[in-house]
C-alpha cells in the first residue's frame, strides 16, 4: 500500500474527501486490491455515524476526578506518606 492515493482511504471512508479527491480515489480504488481489501472489510462501520454530544456534565465529573487524585497524591507526597517516585498501587516506577 505504498501508492500516494492509498493515503486517502481513511478520508474517502470518513466522507472529508473534496468531490475531485473522491473521484480520483474512487479511480484508484478500481485497481488497488488493497484499498479495496479495507473498504470492504470495514463497510460503512464508524465512519458514517452521527457525531454524539457526550451527556451534560460528563467533562467536568472527569476532570473533578483527575484533579482529586492529583491532589491526593500532592498532599501524599507532602505528608511523606507516599514517594512521588511510587505509582498507584504501591510499586516504585523507574
Amino acid at each position: 500500500m505504498a501508492k500516494l492515493n492509498c493515503d486517502h482511504v481513511i478520508d474517502y471512508l470518513n466522507g472529508t474527501l473534496s468531490k475531485e479527491e473522491q473521484l480520483e480515489f474512487e479511480q484508484h480504488l478500481k485497481t488497488c486490491t488493497d484499498c479495496q481489501e479495507i473498504i470492504e472489510m470495514t463497510g460503512d462501520l464508524p465512519y458514517l455515524a452521527d457525531p454524539v454530544d457526550p451527556p451534560a456534565g460528563m467533562k467536568a465529573r472527569i476532570l473533578s476526578t483527575v484533579f482529586e487524585e492529583e491532589q491526593k497524591k500532592s498532599e501524599e507526597v507532602k505528608r511523606g506518606t507516599r514517594s512521588a517516585y511510587h505509582t498507584k498501587s504501591g510499586e516504585k516506577e523507574e
